[in-house]
């Protein structure tokens, strides 16, 4: 019997952990749109899929080898750093 693959969850901790982002600046970047949506799990629980908390790491990561960091030097001179 083949088991359905079930797909990794992080909580908030985690993704903190994982991307180095302050919890502000997380939901200030997923408000915008630029940072993958959390989903409540329970009333009191809410989480990120592993596979889209990845896939955006990748992505920064290839932007900054191809030298596109503009979105993110533009957020940082936007808050005075």
């Amino acid at each position: 019997m083949i088991t359905p693959k079930v797909p990794r969850l992080y909580r908030r901790k985690q993704v903190i952990e994982l991307t180095g982002i302050p919890r502000s600046s997380l939901y200030e970047l997923e408000r915008a749109g630029n940072f993958p949506k959390h989903f409540q799990v329970s009333p009191k629980i809410s989480a990120w899929l592993a596979e889209d908390v990845h896939t955006w790491i990748q992505a920064q990561a290839e932007k900054r080898a191809l030298g596109c960091n503009a979105n993110l030097k533009h957020q940082a001179a936007k808050k005075g750093g």
